[in-house]
């Protein structure tokens, strides 16, 4: 069976072998509201994923953690929308999951994203053409974190203004997907 401490050292080679041998992998620390399942397989991942009886979002400690641990600025935002921060994809079961997911599927769909190529490529382009004439670029914070931010922000017709507080959200809510 696959060996968990190759995961960092050899990850595509771990992820082969636990496709091939172990499917369905418990990944277990010291500290039990961390442990997660790997799961390797795509027929086992949609098989769960429609199983919101035996895998909800309900009661997971990540989930009940949101509720403590999210940013005080972040929780004012969403509550003068009347927003409820449980509605975040991840969290959501049942109709609210498949509503929410609906309207983010519905925007990334291939020919869509086709039809956004040119103007992707046109922020790709200037986002490198800011990096610093030395050479020398911090790539997460110029590039990685910057291109879906900006391509966002522009699909759901937020201002630029805006791109700093949803980088914070979008941060904390990483941070505490994080097992």
């Amino acid at each position: 069976s696959a060996d968990p401490a190759q995961m960092w050292t050899f990850p595509m080679r771990f992820l082969a072998e636990c496709r091939r041998s172990t499917p369905l992998l418990r990944l277990t620390s010291s500290n039990p509201e961390k442990n997660v399942l790997l799961v390797t397989r795509a027929a086992d991942v949609l098989s769960i994923a429609s199983d919101a009886e035996t895998f909800s979002s309900r009661g997971h400690p990540q989930a009940l953690r949101f509720d403590s641990d999210y940013d005080p600025r972040a929780a004012q935002v969403f509550a003068e929308r009347g927003r409820n921060l449980k509605n975040v994809l991840v969290w959501a079961d049942g109709a609210t999951h498949a509503r929410v997911r609906k309207l983010v599927q519905g925007a990334f769909t291939a020919p869509k994203v086709k039809l956004k190529e040119p103007y992707i490529r046109e922020l790709i382009e200037r986002l490198i053409d800011d990096f610093p004439a030395d050479g020398s670029v911090e790539f997460m914070q110029a590039f990685a974190w910057q291109l879906p931010l900006r391509v966002i922000t522009r699909e759901y017709g937020l201002p630029a203004s805006d791109r700093s507080v949803i980088q914070d959200v979008t941060n904390q809510l990483a941070a505490m997907l994080d097992p």
